[in-house]
């Protein structure tokens, strides 16, 4: 499959904080003529869903401080309308359950960047054919 049209799939959203995969994620997305923003922090996850409309999100469950997974999920209201890639390591299966039944596609954190771009364009070549069909 060749360069994703960026006008087609205008925008991804990484939630994650793990420093040293996101920029590698990003650039790699970014060179398939994504868009990419990172949400570090529960509060910048708001504030960018507040100010931008996605069309994938890629999650790290990781990522979310105990303390801020209740407030993930009354989010997640928001989280639902995106199809979503769960990209994370985690031995907690309640988080992991919780997550996984809403996931579109999950890819272990440890995968190669290839992966992680071929399920980029799956998911939105999916979720755009499904929303396709029920604009017709």
């Amino acid at each position: 499959m060749g360069k994703v049209n960026a006008m087609d799939y205008n925008r991804i959203i990484i939630i994650d904080n793990i420093e040293e995969s996101t920029p590698f994620y990003k650039q790699g997305l970014e060179d398939e003529g994504y868009m990419v923003d990172i949400a570090d922090s529960f509060g910048k996850l708001t504030t960018l869903f507040d100010e931008n409309k996605y069309d994938l999100a890629i999650l790290d469950i990781n990522f979310i401080p105990l303390k801020e997974y209740y407030s993930l999920q009354n989010f997640n209201n928001d989280i639902e309308k995106v199809p979503l890639i769960i990209n994370s390591d985690t031995s907690n299966l309640e988080t992991r359950v919780s997550w996984l039944s809403q996931a579109d596609a999950c890819i272990p954190k440890q995968s190669p960047l290839p992966v992680l771009k071929e399920s980029v364009k799956i998911v939105l070549n999916e979720f755009t054919t499904e929303f396709n069909k029920s604009n017709v």
